[in-house]
């Protein structure tokens, strides 16, 4: 709309035709924990991808390198 907006105060457009369209709805921002939290949790992962695949408490493998 700004773009628009900009042309046409510049004589490039005749009307703005995003005109009366609705901003966007700003999002929370999605937060991560704090460093040493994550670095647990990544530690965890790593421990728990070392167990056998029925194992109690395991987890794929992969976990850990994907929340890095």
């Amino acid at each position: 709309r700004r773009v628009l907006q900009w042309g046409r105060n510049r004589g490039y457009l005749d009307s703005n035709p995003a005109q009366g369209i609705e901003a966007p709805v700003e999002r929370k921002r999605r937060r991560l924990p704090e460093h040493l939290v994550m670095e647990t949790l990544v530690d965890r992962a790593l421990a728990f991808g070392r167990l056998a695949r029925n194992e109690k408490g395991g987890c794929p493998e992969y976990l850990s390198y994907v929340m890095e």
